[in-house]
């Protein structure tokens, strides 16, 4: 989550710079900011957007983590595979189609809501050959109604799970919406 205050105090500026510096990084493709999910629900929303290093070689780098054996032993690894995931369909978008995260304060969340014409998609990223959700994903996927439910994990082929998610690879997803036609290319 993009904290300004918290990022200003750790680089010792105001957190008004540490916004201009995110404003000035996402305008020159560095940093992708995710806005947070809109919906009428009575649920704590989260109001502050997620940060995402849009180039997976520079985040590593930054963390000094040299080889995918070092990443997949790293605590951000989730993140990561979150990031690529979410680098590999956002940029691919329509303009029509709005892109988002959901999370409400209980933790309850999908890691990528994408809109279009009043029809809503659910996808969460999950860095593992056998991905399981968890409760909040169930409870977040019950409050947002998606027509569409996928897992975007490092898997081979596709299958479902359970009656309302698909789990799938990058370039799963990437067919998927294709088809559906939200994507420009």
């Amino acid at each position: 989550m993009f904290n300004a205050s918290k990022l200003g105090a750790s680089l010792g500026v105001s957190h008004h710079t540490a916004r201009s510096y995110g404003e000035l990084m996402t305008q020159t493709f560095v940093l992708r900011l995710l806005q947070p999910y809109e919906a009428n629900t009575k649920k704590r929303l989260a109001k502050t957007p997620k940060i995402f290093i849009r180039d997976s070689g520079l985040f590593h780098a930054l963390l000094g983590i040299e080889s995918f054996d070092e990443l997949y032993g790293q605590p951000v690894f989730g993140a990561s595979w979150e990031g690529v995931v979410v680098e590999s369909i956002v940029p691919r978008l329509k303009p029509t189609v709005q892109a988002s995260f959901f999370r409400i304060s209980s933790g309850d969340e999908i890691d990528l809501v994408l809109q279009k014409a009043g029809q809503t998609i659910a996808i969460e990223c999950k860095a593992s050959k056998s991905p399981e959700l968890t409760k909040g994903n169930h409870r977040a996927k019950e409050i947002i109604d998606p027509a569409k439910a996928f897992i975007v994990a490092p898997v081979d082929g596709a299958y479902s799970l359970g009656n309302d998610w698909q789990v799938m690879e990058i370039e799963g997803i990437l067919q998927s919406l294709a088809k559906l036609g939200w994507l420009r290319y």
